[in-house]
């Protein structure tokens, strides 16, 4: 009797054992998938999403180190899969203020991919003096640029995109103003590469309902009440056939 209770206290002792492991293992999971910095060590670069091999986090980190020692800010970069917490433009200021004393400079700057399917991110996001060159224009105009790069999962050309768009914008040559002028540009090149086709269309489209509406209209006119019919009765006579609303008269005559 001891024996078998003993078993059941040790079994039970294991099955308790072994839901504890998963539901650690669950929440460790839960953690590294968040937008929670593991590392506060600057320039800070956490492929949470595994896209990028060890050398390749090497490289970038290389890169965001130059950028602070000639910026003076601060750089986050993270990959990540699961973007449940995920809000729009406030990951860098939450990060910000969570290790405020360690990334504390002239600005932050956060470049954050998700690979997540059902919700793809490719998005830089500036705080503090970050923003005087990295307005929500030049950064929504990057995040497009950079897109099509994760949806075709090339990551390393993402990143060396996104460094050159980044030093583009730093030294005041993509900015807001050449952003516009590449939009009435695009624009101006729509109207005149495809304004003409979309004129021919309109114009033939015009072209095909007059002609619909012309063919209801004569079919909806009423037909003449008056008709002539050949000759019936030999060469010399000729009959003709005059309708009303109520009666028909039919009138011959004989030629001469």
């Amino acid at each position: 009797m001891t024996k078998n209770l003993l078993k059941y206290i040790f079994k039970m002792c294991l099955s308790l054992l072994f839901i504890s492991c998963i539901f650690s293992t669950q929440t460790v999971s839960a953690q590294d998938l968040s937008f929670k910095l593991s590392s506060t060590v600057v320039p800070v670069v956490e492929d949470k999403a595994d896209i990028f091999t060890d050398y390749e986090e090497v490289t970038i980190h290389n890169e965001f180190t130059k950028l602070r020692d000639e910026t003076g800010y601060q750089y986050i970069f993270m990959t990540v899969t699961d973007t449940i917490e995920y809000a729009r433009g406030h990951e860098v200021e939450a990060m910000y203020n969570s290790v405020h004393g360690t990334l504390y400079g002239n600005g932050s700057v956060l470049f954050l991919i998700s690979t997540d399917e059902d919700n793809l991110i490719c998005e830089i996001q500036a705080y503090s003096y970050a923003r005087d060159f990295l307005s929500f224009e030049v950064c929504d105009y990057i995040n497009k640029q950079l897109r099509p790069y994760v949806e075709n999962k090339d990551y390393m050309g993402c990143m060396n995109a996104f460094f050159d768009y980044y030093n583009q914008a730093y030294e005041g040559t993509l900015n807001e103003k050449n952003i516009t002028a590449e939009n009435n540009s695009t624009v101006m090149s729509f109207v005149t590469n495809k304004g003409v086709y979309l004129i021919i269309s309109l114009f033939i489209s015009l072209a095909f309902t007059l002609i619909i509406i012309f063919s209801l209209t004569k079919k909806l006119q009423p037909k003449s009440s008056l008709h002539y019919q050949k000759p019936f009765v030999g060469p010399y006579s000729l009959k003709s056939t005059l309708t009303t609303d109520r009666l028909t008269y039919i009138r011959s005559r004989i030629s001469k």
